[in-house]
């Protein structure tokens, strides 16, 4: 009998058996070295292994004690809805698909979401036989968060640059336009903002030296702002807009200028049209001035002459130096402040105040056109151009302009008489009878308390009643009340000059009429006028 002995060289599978655990050591260590969730599970869901990350997240999301082999995914991933989830995603996995998918859950007690990119690739036998999954998991919250934040400043600059009225622009060194928004485009006429890029900056201006003056502004100071220029549209029409401007460099040191423009084409032909407005003011105060020097100069020629007249010369004084002081004044403050805070204005205080101008000359020139009219009263110049009108519709008109402008609150009641038909009388005598005794209708009476017009045609003659409930008129100043510039001691509150009634005979007379009046103090009263048709 003997012993067989069979010996066998095991040096190399010793050897691979070292570097394969060396290699799985080494990839351990790089593992759990990873800030990423790393873990594998078999095909019945149970844990191969894990990291440390791994065991980190599962405890911040479950709650739930360290991991070990061989446990299975649910009872460590106690919500039921996350286990079927993720046993479906595992499920892929088992059945060969390898994919990258991202999913929420929930952080902070459900106040926020975290979100988790997942890696999952199947693990494959030496016979190729898949026997588990290898997951990774890797926080993508923060770069979810940014993309958001990114997504949502996008969306804001895409408004903005939809929205906003001023063209914004960015141009090279070289005169080319690299960017426009749709306002740029629209302002310069171009039906696209593509078809805004084809053209050059140089393009766009009126003159050479615009462009010039500009670049010297923003090379001196980097930037200017609020710069006044006249560009020149794509049709040819010229527009002025303001521009504000700033050099720019990118990350290789490339120059650009970034700019704004808004168009102010309204704002200056606002100001041009005021600039015409004081010239045309100036004239007209010039000529109106001139006016009332030659009445002036008449009328001390008249009183002069005549002793009686002396009194009639400091009424027209001190209606002068009273009705004219307030308009006068309004058009210097107007004209004062505008030249002052012109820039400070915006577009509707600067039409207010140039609407005082205009009223305050508009008063002004009623009252020398009232004064010239008197004037050629007296001298025996009034004409008297009688024409075919019909009364009743000349008065519906005359009410309802008075009623639509300066007495828009007043009630006047009009009352007619007769057939209608139409009579020969003067249009501009008839205008002014009919106002001036409605206006002191009106302005004699209380607000609450409507005037009355009535109108009686007969064969010969009409008739015109302007009854009020107002202050009436003292007996010791009726036979006073056609006189120029007298005003009673009892209206001497109540702004006026003294030329209407006065200027209502002198109508009256024109036409060979009469005018009458009946009054009581604080009871009102009325006018009948008579006038041969």
């Amino acid at each position: 009998s003997g012993i067989v002995v069979n010996s066998r060289d095991i040096t190399e599978r010793r050897e691979a058996e070292r570097k394969i655990r060396e290699s799985g050591a080494m990839l351990m260590s790089v593992i759990e070295s990873t800030g990423d969730s790393v873990f594998a599970l078999d095909r019945e869901y149970r844990y191969i292994t894990c990291n440390s990350s791994h065991q980190t997240m599962m405890r911040s999301l479950y709650g739930t004690g360290p991991i070990l082999p061989g446990q299975t995914l649910a009872s460590y991933m106690i919500i039921p809805s996350h286990a079927k989830a993720f046993t479906e995603l595992v499920d892929r996995a088992l059945q060969g698909e390898q994919f990258i998918c991202e999913i929420p859950y929930p952080a902070d007690n459900d106040q926020n979401v975290d979100y988790k990119e997942l890696t999952l690739n199947p693990i494959h036998s030496d016979n190729g036989d898949i026997t588990g999954v290898a997951i990774f998991a890797r926080n993508i919250t923060e770069k979810k968060r940014s993309e958001e934040r990114i997504r949502n400043s996008e969306l804001l600059l895409k408004s903005i640059n939809a929205n906003i009225s001023e063209g914004l622009y960015r141009s090279t060194a070289d005169n080319r336009l690299i960017y426009a928004n749709q306002a740029f485009a629209d302002l310069f006429g171009f039906s696209s903002v593509e078809e805004a890029l084809s053209a050059t900056s140089p393009m766009l201006y009126t003159d050479a030296t615009q462009q010039q003056h500009l670049k010297d502004l923003i090379e001196q100071e980097g930037k200017f702002s609020n710069q006044e220029v006249q560009f020149i549209r794509r049709d040819g029409s010229l527009f002025w807009a303001l521009v504000s401007s700033r050099q720019e460099h990118d990350d290789k040191g490339n120059l650009f200028y970034d700019g704004a423009i808004t168009d102010i084409t309204d704002r200056m032909q606002v100001q041009e049209a005021l600039s015409r407005s004081y010239e045309q003011l100036e004239v007209r105060v010039q000529e109106r001035t001139a006016d009332l020097q030659h009445a002036l100069e008449q009328l001390n020629i008249v009183l002069a002459k005549e002793k009686e007249l002396s009194e009639l010369k400091t009424r027209f004084v001190s209606m002068v130096s009273h009705e004219f002081r307030t308009p006068l004044t309004s058009i210097l403050s107007s004209v004062e402040i505008l030249d002052r805070y012109w820039q400070r204005l915006d577009e509707t205080r600067i039409q207010r105040f140039h609407y005082m101008i205009k009223e305050s000359v508009a008063h002004m020139s009623s009252l020398l056109d009232d004064v010239i009219l008197l004037g050629k009263a007296e001298a025996g110049r009034l004409l008297f151009r009688p024409v075919a009108l019909d009364p009743v519709a000349f008065c519906h008109d005359l009410i309802e302009q008075m009623q639509s402008g300066t007495f828009t609150n007043r009630e006047i009641h009009f009352f007619t008489k007769g057939i209608a038909r139409e009579v020969q009388i003067d249009p501009t005598l008839l205008r002014h009878i009919i106002t001036n005794l409605l206006i002191n209708a009106i302005k004699y009476s209380d607000t609450q308390k409507p005037v009355s017009i009535s109108l009686t045609i007969e064969d010969k003659e009409i008739v015109l009643e302007i009854a009020d409930q107002g202050i009436g008129i003292a007996t010791e100043d009726l036979e006073h009340i056609f006189d120029p510039f007298y005003r009673s001691k009892q209206v001497e509150t109540i702004p006026g000059t003294g030329l209407g009634l006065s200027i209502v005979k002198q109508s009256v007379e024109r036409h060979g009429g009469v005018i009458n009046t009946q009054s009581e103090v604080h009871k009102g009263t009325v006018f009948t006028v008579r006038l041969p048709v």
